[in-house]
């Protein structure tokens, strides 16, 4: 080791070390004194980032220090980090011929021509995703992504003879896969489910020279009660809510299936077992339930009773409002907006307009005084204007001329035909 000048304490960091990094750099002849000055120096520089690093490393509860460690110690003293180096692997030492302390890092020189002149690699695959079900309702459908039976109870056991399962690429069309939605069924709620959804789609009006059953009506009713009161029907609220959403926007304009699918959904609502589970589904039946409120036409003809169904439509929806609006804190404010705007947009038929109004009303006194009652003087002009429209110019210039010539044959002088003379009684 080399002693420092002026009493200091001896430094690990030799002379001729500080000559070789000099030499390193480009510095040549430097001399001893220098080299005695700059060895405490660079000994206290060590020690400082070997400490910072040290924490880094208790602090990522390591028992081995690593360059990662190194590098973030030089970035804290806004020093540059070392490059060309990772943890994974570690650096390697030779000793240099003809000096026993004297180590450099490995280095092989690579020839730029070969590696212009080598074989490209393979092009790598473009990426590509895929969704499946992992989980429905906590049962795993059995298709070609998810683990088998068999190789759930082979990795159970620890055991590795399983055979391997097939790709989705591997699969040859059409592959059969169980369909989704009823995987997490047992028979007897599919049995259920179709005696339900069965019952909802045979309220459609019979067709010409058809008879009109009214057994379809009753089953209707039963199976609206079942709904209802029916305990068992727990995990059913998925498939009901799945149902209501595709019959609604596929009979826009079958008044019976609409009254039938917004019952379903009172009947829903009714039920303790259902209306549990139907929180996490309020997205997906209130745009069924609100087209059905204000809907532009749903109905055929405009001698059927659609009114009704805005009328049942938006006590549901306030049905669905008093039930989850602790659990949706912006519900009522987006109901609002949404009755609100068909409720301010003139050109909406009477039939939006009468259902915006209804709707509105199910929403509370507050929302009816804060909201409703300002807009029925508009609301009166716009019925004003559709019942009562003006008399064309035409018209009523045909009219002036006929009555004129009226009261010239019957001997009447202008401006006096709207009373008697001055001593007329």
């Amino acid at each position: 080791m080399a002693s420092g000048s002026g009493g200091d304490p001896p430094s690990i960091i030799s002379r001729d070390a500080i000559k070789v990094i000099s030499e390193s750099v480009g510095i040549a002849d430097l001399k001893d004194e220098v080299a005695d000055a700059l060895a405490p120096d660079v000994e206290y520089r060590l020690r400082d980032i070997i400490q910072e690093a040290l924490k880094f490393m208790a602090h990522g509860r390591r028992q081995r220090l690593s360059t990662e460690d190194i590098n973030h110690a030089l970035r804290l003293r806004n020093c540059e980090p070392l490059y060309g180096f990772a943890s994974g692997e570690p650096p390697r030492f030779c000793r240099a011929q003809g000096a026993h302390d004297l180590f450099y890092l490995e280095d092989p020189e690579l020839n730029l021509m070969d590696l212009l002149n080598a074989p490209l690699p393979r092009v790598p695959l473009e990426p590509s995703f895929t969704v499946h079900w992992l989980a429905i309702n906590g049962a795993q459908p059995t298709i070609a992504q998810n683990p088998t039976a068999e190789e759930v109870a082979a990795a159970e056991r620890g055991g590795g003879g399983a055979s391997k399962r097939p790709r989705l690429g591997d699969l040859e069309p059409p592959a059969e896969v169980t369909p989704l939605a009823r995987h997490s069924l047992s028979a007897e709620q599919q049995t259920w489910l179709e005696v339900v959804t069965n019952a909802v789609r045979d309220c459609r009006p019979p067709k010409e020279g058809e008879p009109v059953e009214a057994a379809r009506w009753s089953s209707l009713a039963s199976a609206l009660a079942r709904v209802a009161q029916d305990g068992s029907t727990h995990g059913l609220a998925a498939h009901l809510s799945a149902f209501v959403a595709s019959e609604v926007m596929g009979n826009l304009r079958c008044l019976s299936v609409l009254t039938a699918c917004v019952r379903l959904v009172n009947a829903m609502l009714s039920s303790l077992a259902i209306s549990n589970e139907l929180e996490r589904y309020v997205h997906q039946i209130l745009p069924a339930v609100l087209t059905c409120v204000v809907g532009k036409r749903l109905c055929e003809g405009p001698a059927e009773d659609h009114w009704r169904l805005r009328h049942l439509a938006a006590l549901v929806v306030g049905r669905v409002l008093a039930r989850y609006k602790a659990k949706y804190p912006d519900l009522q404010s987006r109901l609002t907006r949404t009755f609100l705007e068909a409720l301010q947009d003139a050109k909406k038929p009477l039939p939006t307009l009468y259902g915006a109004i209804v709707g509105l009303t199910t929403l509370g006194p507050l929302v009816v005084h804060l909201l409703l009652v300002p807009a029925v003087p508009e609301i009166s002009r716009r019925l004003a204007a559709i019942l009562d429209p003006p008399p064309e110019p035409a018209a009523a210039a045909s009219d002036a001329s006929k009555q004129q010539k009226r009261h010239a044959a019957a001997g009447v002088p202008p401006g006096r035909e709207g009373g008697c003379g001055r001593g007329g009684r």
